[in-house]
C-alpha cells in the first residue's frame, strides 16, 4: 500500500502514481508521535480531524503545521526545522486504505497505531518505541 498522488501526463489525463516512502531521523520526528500519543484527546485529536468527505479539517492542516514545523532554538534543540507549506498527518488506516493527496504541497506523515505500544510505557520506553516504529513503514511519520 502507498500515499497516492494523481498526476497529469502531456493529454491532461489524470492517473495515480505512488509515492516513495522512507523513514527520517527518528530524533527529529518520534517526538511528534509521542505528543500526539500523549494528547488526551488521542485519537481524535485536532491534526486527525476530518470533513464529511474524509479530507483534513483547516484545523487539522494548521495542528500538523504546527507539530511538524518546530524551529531549533536555544530552548529547543530538539525541534524539526522544517518548514513545510502543507503537512498532512494520517492514521495507519487512512494510509492502509490508500490515502489520495489532494495537494502538490503536501507532504504526508503516517501517526503509528498507539495500540502497538504496551500500556503503562512512558518518557523514554514511548520515545524509543516511537523510534522503532517509525523504522517499520507504514508505521513511522
Amino acid at each position: 500500500m502507498a500515499i497516492h498522488k494523481k498526476v497529469r501526463h502531456h493529454a491532461n489525463n489524470a492517473s495515480d502514481a505512488a509515492q516513495p516512502m522512507f523513514s527520517y531521523d527518528p530524533s527529529k520526528l518520534a517526538p511528534v508521535i509521542v505528543a500526539m500519543w500523549n494528547d488526551t484527546a488521542y485519537p481524535n485529536c485536532a491534526a486527525l480531524e476530518r470533513k464529511p468527505n474524509g479530507s483534513p479539517t483547516a484545523g487539522a492542516l494548521a495542528a500538523a503545521k504546527t507539530l511538524i514545523n518546530v524551529p531549533v532554538t536555544t530552548t529547543n534543540p530538539n525541534g524539526t526545522d522544517f518548514n513545510l507549506e502543507k503537512p498532512v498527518i494520517i492514521t495507519e488506516a487512512e494510509h492502509d486504505a490508500g490515502w489520495y493527496m489532494e495537494d502538490d504541497k503536501e507532504v504526508v506523515f503516517v501517526l503509528p497505531n498507539k495500540p502497538r505500544v504496551a500500556s503503562g510505557s512512558s518518557g523514554p520506553q514511548l520515545l524509543a518505541t516511537a523510534k522503532l516504529l517509525m523504522a517499520c513503514t507504514p508505521n513511522g511519520i
